[in-house]
């Protein structure tokens, strides 16, 4: 009986364990090769942004981008331009749509 229970909380632990590696490899891995600009236009809502950021290649998975939005509290997208630099992660793009950490356009006259 007490083998079955440690094996049990030996199996629960390797399947958490496995979990959060899944969990951290989708947040912490790279989304860009090169910096990215992604535009986002006025009254865009959470969808549209995730199809516009699939459309460019920047999200893995669409389902984890809108739960992990929901978990670090997005819900307000600030319209504007922003700059993906190259190695960025999610937990990084998120953060900074949540900011509204735009990238100026600089046009000379």
């Amino acid at each position: 009986m007490k083998k079955a229970f440690t094996l049990g909380l030996v199996i629960v632990a390797a399947l958490l364990a496995f979990i959060s590696y899944i969990i951290y490899q989708q947040v912490f891995s790279p989304i860009a090769d090169s910096d990215e600009i992604v535009l986002v236009p006025k009254e865009t809502n959470l969808s549209s942004l995730t199809d516009s950021l699939q459309i460019q290649g920047l999200l893995k998975n669409e389902l984890f981008f809108g739960f992990f939005c929901k978990q670090k509290k997005f819900s307000k997208i600030k319209p504007g331009r922003y700059l993906i630099k190259a190695g960025s992660n999610l937990n990084s793009l998120v953060n900074m749509l949540r900011l509204g950490a735009q990238k100026p356009l600089n046009i000379i006259f």
